[in-house]
């Protein structure tokens, strides 16, 4: 998101820079210095994203410290300034490479990292690194004395696709309840685009972004694109989904500042609206096979990448040419025109694909409730309120473990007929391959073993299996012993052991009001 930020070497509107008519002497040399302006977009920009950092930090729960961002605008700024006195001879106030540095720091975030104190150095690395690549991009990769990149923008989608989710992912869709702090972030977010898009005349580009944005994100939604989430339990579709991403804060400031880069932009009023019409295109149809909140993520970063690449293909099929060589610019343009036309067809067949789930048809009675009587009353961690407030309770955290035990049941039946089609009815994700390849590991073995359950406690807490955005699950740690049974192809028991059980069964609400098995992790050792 270096924003309506990177005016450093000439833009489209240009920037007041105050010098004041300072010389700093080094020897016998004299090198210009220029300072900041208060005129500087780059400065007003900065209040906005300050203002967000402050609040999320001080009320809304942000994993990140005061010393990882200084860390990352210190290096950041000192880096451009070295490499901009070597070109140029002068020392310029850095303030894109530090906005470049704060528009990172607001958006990447360590999976499973919880801040324990405003000064923690933990991962600094990440950040800085990330937006030293950032910067690095500015003057490494340039056309035309341009560079082609946002280099916030670019540098976090190569950091999310090379490190990956169980490393590194965005901040959440959603930051906090509506209340007071995030209201105040809303407006600093909205006022402050509006009032900065406005002056550099881009406001235009971020609300046709938004709007193809919007279409495109609708169209999957109407088709019941689902997505899973670090904040529910149940899987985001519908309606549901086109206003959690739509009307995400996290959006407002990709169409607001992240698009309209000034210097990443075309110059030209028509071409900067197809650039963005286009960055909006990419983005859902790079989103559209996701089936998790960082999938759909980074998708929509990765649009403004495409068409960043795209940008000199724009602005030479805009330029004043005579209309034959018009005509023929347009010709060159049909066939990429038409692919992706077919893409976008294939929107609702690639977010139907995000999210099919199986519904088998066992030969056992999935529809018995579960016997709750049995079950011991869980302890439960805070932070399950804030995803389920049902499950918060004694009575649905007995519930879910109900739930849990005759899935296990229903498992068992599954390895005692050797039937993994019974598995689809109770398991998902890797769970559900774990078991399946369980079965066929012994369809041909004389013997099968049944596993059987008891449970002594239950402790309740939220789990990533798989990062953080990969969604949320409920998970139960279970202690009390587990038995196992190896019976023969007539179904007699040959022998029987018993061992502890200590473990953390993963589940989600894959399907409303049907919760399933979809990992087995190390216990979280929270349980009493």
């Amino acid at each position: 998101m270096s924003t309506a930020t990177e005016l450093l070497g000439g833009t489209p509107t240009p920037v007041a820079v105050h010098t004041g008519g300072r010389t700093l002497h080094i020897g016998a040399r004299s090198v210009p210095v220029h300072g900041p302006s208060l005129r500087d977009p780059r400065l007003h920009l900065s209040a906005v994203v300050a203002t967000v950092l402050v609040l999320g930090i001080a009320w809304m729960d942000f994993d990140i410290s005061v010393a990882q961002i200084l860390l990352s605008v210190a290096v950041c700024g000192t880096l451009e300034a070295a490499l901009v006195l070597r070109r140029i001879g002068a020392l310029i106030w850095p303030a894109s490479a530090m906005q470049t540095a704060t528009s990172t720091v607001l958006i990447l975030r360590v999976t499973g990292w919880n801040r324990d104190s405003l000064w923690s150095l933990d991962h600094w690395y990440l950040y800085v690194g990330v937006s030293v690549a950032g910067v690095l991009t500015k003057h490494l990769i340039r056309v035309g004395g341009r560079h082609i990149f946002n280099p916030s923008n670019v540098a976090l989608v190569a950091a999310f696709l090379v490190l990956g989710s169980d490393r590194i992912e965005p901040l959440v869709l959603w930051w906090a309840p509506l209340r007071a702090p995030m209201l105040i972030a809303y407006a600093a977010i909205i006022v402050g685009g509006v009032l900065i898009d406005r002056r550099l005349h881009l406001l235009e580009m971020a609300a046709v972004c938004w709007l193809v944005l919007a279409t495109g994100i609708g169209l999957l939604a109407l088709q019941g694109h689902t997505i899973t989430t670090s904040w529910s339990f149940a899987p985001v579709s519908g309606g549901h989904f086109w206003v959690t991403v739509m009307a995400s804060p996290e959006i407002l400031l990709f169409c607001f500042f992240m698009v309209t880069d000034p210097k990443t932009v075309p110059a030209a009023r028509h071409a900067r609206l197809r650039f963005a019409a286009i960055v909006g295109t990419a983005s859902v149809l790079l989103a559209a096979p996701w089936g998790t909140e960082f999938g759909t993520k980074v998708g929509v970063l990765g649009g403004l990448v495409v068409g960043s690449i795209a940008r000199p293909l724009i602005e030479r099929w805009t330029t004043n040419t005579p209309r034959p060589e018009r005509r023929r610019a347009a010709l060159r343009f049909v066939v990429p025109a038409a692919a992706v036309t077919m893409v976008a067809a294939s929107i609702v067949a690639l977010g139907r694909g995000s999210v099919a789930v199986t519904t088998a048809q066992p030969v056992v009675d999935i529809a018995r409730p579960a016997e709750v009587s049995f079950i011991p009353v869980p302890t439960i961690d805070r932070e399950v309120a804030g995803v389920s407030a049902r499950l918060a309770t004694p009575d649905g955290a007995r519930e879910l473990g109900a739930t849990l035990a005759r899935n296990l049941e229903i498992e068992a039946e599954a390895q005692a007929q050797g039937n993994a089609s019974i598995l689809e009815a109770v398991d998902h994700g890797d769970r559900l391959a774990a078991q399946q390849e369980r079965i066929r590991a012994v369809r041909t073995a004389d013997t099968r073993t049944i596993v059987t359950y008891r449970f002594d406690t239950l402790h309740l807490s939220v789990v990533f299996p798989g990062g953080a955005q990969s969604g949320a699950n409920a998970g139960l740690t279970v202690t009390g012993s587990v038995t196992e049974s190896v019976i023969d192809r007539a179904g007699r028991i040959v022998r029987t052991s018993e061992r502890p059980l200590d473990t953390t069964f993963a589940m989600r609400e894959v399907q409303p009001g049907r919760w399933f098995i979809t990992n087995e992790l190390p216990p979280t050792g929270a349980h009493s």
